[in-house]
């Protein structure tokens, strides 16, 4: 099983405009829009940053640790909200990264020199990239199973839900590899930080919250464990040279064609903290993301 662990280390500030709750009362239109600046760093299934691979070039087989960072991440998430019942809630989301970065980095082991992985590496893998534009669509249906949300005045302290989302590729995925579509030497496809997938999927899950308040702010700790089911699609596939010999830019091309997509089923939980600092206006949060696939 290929587990893969994102610790999401936001310091996040968000600007809403009506409160954070799963649902809403019945008949009730919620509109928010939700300012998030952070950055995300993962860690492979070892609990070290990054993953170990391992490529044979020209004979010599090199070990590596590469690693992915998204810095400066700022989206903006507007977020519609309609309350069908009391405990069943319609939501739309749609997001929008306002300026995003990634950085990557390797460190290589090999018994000679490392210098022609390292330019191999350096080719393929920009070691910084940047992008911004139009998230994917998110609609949902959201049902209160136990407890109280937090917009009710009772003395329960905790919600649980359950949920389905379907989520369409808006956003900006990668564009198709053309060995003769350059900048400065370099094919576009390898400057290109997608925003996406391109690969609508379905996602159910059961999520919560224990939230209590503390000098009028709220504090809440939210939970979410969910299945992600992704469906067939048409995706333009990242030319590497991690599983072929021969690392020739055009022969790769050649040999993998159009790719039909479809990305096996995943599990995803995440567990959150926040903390309201101005009221109904200025929270601290932080996110840990935990996500391990279901095809082997």
């Amino acid at each position: 099983m290929n587990n893969k662990y994102f610790f999401l280390l936001f310091l996040t500030v968000k600007f809403i405009y009506s409160q954070t709750f799963f649902t809403v009362p019945q008949n009730v239109w919620k509109f928010s829009v939700t300012e998030i600046h952070g950055n995300e760093k993962w860690k492979g299934h070892d609990g070290k940053t990054g993953w170990l691979s391992s490529y044979t070039l020209n004979g010599i087989k090199y070990n590596f640790r590469f690693n992915q960072n998204k810095n400066k991440m700022n989206l903006r998430s507007y977020a519609i909200d309609y309350g069908l019942t009391n405990d069943l809630t319609f939501s739309l989301r749609i997001a929008q990264f306002t300026s995003v970065s990634q950085n990557d980095s390797w460190s290589i082991k090999s018994d000679s020199s490392t210098k022609p992985m390292d330019e191999l590496l350096s080719m393929y893998y920009p070691k910084e990239r940047s992008s911004k534009g139009i998230g994917d669509l998110m609609l949902g249906l959201k049902y209160l199973l136990r407890g109280d949300p937090a917009w009710k005045t009772s003395k329960a302290k905790f919600s649980i839900f359950a949920g389905i989302d379907y989520v369409m590729p808006f956003a900006e995925d990668l564009i198709g590899f053309k060995s003769n579509d350059l900048i400065k030497g370099v094919p576009k496809q390898f400057l290109q930080l997608p925003l996406g997938e391109g690969v609508p999927k379905v996602r159910i899950k059961s999520f919560g919250e224990f939230y209590t308040r503390y000098k009028k702010r709220l504090v809440n700790v939210n939970w979410s464990l969910g299945i992600n089911l992704p469906m067939r699609n048409q995706i333009n596939p990242r030319i590497t040279f991690l599983w072929i010999q021969d690392a020739s830019m055009d022969s790769i091309s050649q040999t993998i064609g159009d790719v039909i997509y479809k990305k096996g089923p995943s599990i995803e939980a995440l567990i959150s903290g926040q903390i309201e600092i101005i009221p109904k206006k200025l929270f601290v949060s932080g996110d840990v993301k935990w996500e391990s696939s279901l095809q082997g």
